[in-house]
């Protein structure tokens, strides 16, 4: 667990509390909860004799969280990631309830958890999670970390920082720094050939939900629906960075739309892989435009997008 704290400003505040220094800490997350728990122990416990409609409603709340069963607290953290709220019977209905705490048990935890994060409705997670498991279990991923021996993200920096990050180190041991990737040759010197599978049962799941990424029998294995050649690359690097980075370390993961901190870093990274800034900036000092932005796709077999958002994201162009 993270915590940061910021220095507050020397201008007189109602807030009750001021920082007058900030700070960084790294927590394990039991000590925090025991922490807080202690904590509001010793409040209720200074405040027994007295009688207040607040400290009531104190009280009664933390008797009911005190009592949580571990299976419920179990369903409010699964409908929590989908953004609900377990005790709201028209948002985890009885149905949803079964899907939340038993098909979805058909699923290893991490890929679970992503799954959850992308979950843009309760029809979506119903719908995905037997599929999902048959692929899993039908292609034998579990988990894994390849063999490239690559530095790691701290897990401290920015999503996408730690993503270009690890697109250099790459390119830098496969000795490409800015050209073209010579996509066959870098599969290769990271020990994940054959890392790509399409799959024609992958299309009838939510477009959310991209590629599911592991290892098959001691091999890297990344499963897709049949995709145009450009998306699938990228596909292919997001995955990479899943591997690279160790995320898979635990349980297959899933490569998704939605904006966690895994996610939002494989996008990064695939964008800094496949299409490195330092080769776009060389390639528009003479100015962009969208004949330009389409040339340097065609080059770097990426979509125009790709280029536009490295553009906007490095700042390569002059304000």
């Amino acid at each position: 667990m993270i915590v940061e704290w910021r220095a507050d400003d020397p201008l007189p505040s109602r807030r009750p509390v001021s920082f007058v220094a900030g700070g960084y800490a790294e927590l394990e997350p039991g000590a925090v909860e025991r922490a807080f728990t202690e904590f509001v122990d010793l409040i209720l416990e200074r405040a027994r004799d007295l009688d207040h409609p607040d400290l009531s409603a104190l009280r009664a709340d933390w008797m009911a969280i005190t009592a949580t069963t571990k299976a419920e607290l179990e369903l409010c953290k699964r409908a929590a990631q989908m953004g609900l709220d377990a005790y709201d019977c028209d948002q985890v209905s009885p149905n949803l309830e079964v899907v939340l705490m038993g098909e979805l048990d058909k699923l290893p935890p991490p890929t679970r958890g992503d799954l959850l994060d992308a979950a843009v409705r309760t029809a979506f997670l119903a719908s995905s999670v037997s599929l999902l498991a048959d692929e899993v279990t039908a292609s034998g991923l579990e988990a894994g970390v390849p063999g490239a021996s690559l530095p790691r993200p701290s897990g401290n920096g920015r999503a996408h920082e730690e993503g270009y990050a690890l697109a250099r180190a790459v390119r830098s041991h496969i000795g490409q720094p800015a050209e073209p990737l010579d996509w066959d040759a870098a599969l290769g010197s990271l020990g994940c050939e054959g890392l790509h599978a399409s799959r024609a049962q992958w299309t009838p799941l939510h477009t959310n939900l991209k590629a599911a990424i592991g290892f098959s029998q001691g091999s890297p294995r990344l499963l897709t629906r049949p995709a145009k050649l450009r998306s699938e690359r990228f596909l292919v690097a997001r995955g990479l960075f899943a591997l690279l980075s160790h995320a898979t370390s635990n349980g297959p993961r899933l490569i998704t739309s939605a904006g966690t901190r895994l996610q939002a870093a494989s996008r990064a990274f695939a964008a800094e892989l496949l299409a490195p800034s330092v080769a776009i900036r060389a390639r528009i000092r003479d100015g962009l435009d969208e004949d330009r932005i389409d040339e340097i796709a065609e080059e770097f077999m990426v979509a125009p997008t790709v280029i536009e958002h490295q553009v906007a994201n490095h700042r390569l162009l002059p304000d």
